[in-house]
């Protein structure tokens, strides 16, 4: 009964959760807006921010991110370069939890560093910054980096240390990888108002007829 309510609380996921309890499981993100992957319900510095993303993330980006939420939560920044932070992540969660495959984590980082700016909306204008600047995969460590934007420091290190409760919005967990992609499609699907007769059809409007 307890395994059954701690699954359950998974549901919705907040910054910060324990490694081990997305060890094995697949998170997608839908919001009303998709593009919104985590968001501040305070204000901070007097303004309200947003992370947001330029296009729906991959399997792969959304766990590397779950990663990295709990990281920001549960160690401290290291300082980089020029004065900037990184946040730390472990090869080892990165192979259980993401993918063993070097090319794929590379690729990976690649794109999540181009894919995610924070939104800042202030009385008198709006601002958008680069989450992340660079990333870095160390051959001789245990660990890779994620650079935050230097101009982000005193925002990151302020909601660590004030405002918790930054979450992934409307997060749903699928235990297979063909579940995720299948959900993925079947949701790209539904706002074309196609009719299905039968599954062959809807093989054909989804793009996988021979799969």
């Amino acid at each position: 009964m307890k395994d059954d309510k701690s699954k359950k609380s998974l549901g919705q996921i907040v910054y910060g959760i324990p490694i081990e309890e997305i060890e094995g499981l697949s998170y997608i993100n839908f919001n009303v807006d998709p593009k919104i992957m985590i968001k501040t319900n305070v204000r901070v510095h007097n303004k309200y921010v947003e992370s947001r993303t330029k296009r729906e993330l991959s399997v792969h980006e959304t766990r590397f991110l779950l990663l990295v939420m709990s990281a920001l939560q549960n160690q401290e920044l290291t300082p980089f370069e020029a004065g900037c932070y990184a946040v730390k992540i472990s090869k080892k969660a990165i192979s259980e939890i993401i993918t063993d495959n070097h090319a794929k984590v590379l690729d990976t980082l690649g794109k999540l560093i181009d894919s995610i700016y924070v939104f800042e909306k202030l009385d008198d204008e709006d601002r958008f910054h680069a989450f992340f600047i660079s990333a870095v995969y160390y051959h001789k460590r245990d660990y890779v980096c994620l650079v935050i934007n230097p101009l982000l420091n005193s925002l990151v290190i302020n909601t660590k240390e004030n405002y918790t409760r930054i979450k992934l919005q409307h997060t749903y967990k699928l235990r297979r990888q063909h579940s995720t992609k299948l959900y993925l499609m079947l949701k790209r699907f539904a706002d074309t108002l196609y009719r299905i007769d039968n599954l062959e059809d809807l093989k054909e409007k989804l793009g996988c007829r021979d799969k």
